[in-house]
């Protein structure tokens, strides 16, 4: 695989998508696609059903309200949400995104790292490997 140089190491491997009803939309996934299913969860003011296709994780929401500012940041209409990236070094590549004008969306010192782009793209930033160890290492037995 082609791996391009980043500054901070960053790669997409997470994918939001909204929905109005996400049960469906999570089904379609599962069923025809064959995502695996990695459970469903309620932070904050939404409900997330998370699959995973062996590579890239993606989530499906659904938001109740606008309480936070990443409910608000898009209209809430079906689209896609936003993309999670991960980086070598998270907090400096936020900090590099402030200082160029960059929106921050969740506050400051929570993961993941919610930003707007200019454009009125959203996207996370997490450290390296925070989707497995949340979703994968989490759901397999301790081996000891």
């Amino acid at each position: 695989m082609l791996k391009l140089p980043s500054t901070y190491g960053a790669e997409i491997v997470h994918v939001a998508i909204q929905s109005d009803d996400a049960q469906a939309t999570a089904a379609m996934y599962r069923d025809v696609l064959g995502y695996a299913d990695l459970g469903t969860f309620s932070p904050k003011n939404l409900t997330a059903i998370w699959l995973f296709d062996g590579h890239t994780y993606l989530s499906v929401v659904t938001y109740h309200d606008e309480s936070t500012a990443e409910s608000r940041a898009l209209p809430r209409t079906p689209c896609i949400h936003h993309l999670g990236l991960e980086a070598d070094d998270p907090a400096q590549c936020a900090k590099t995104l402030l200082g160029m004008g960059y929106q921050l969306l969740s506050p400051e010192g929570e993961m993941p790292v919610k930003f707007m782009t200019p454009d009125k793209t959203m996207f996370e930033i997490t450290p390296r490997g925070y989707f497995h160890a949340r979703f994968i290492e989490q759901a397999t037995p301790s081996r000891r």
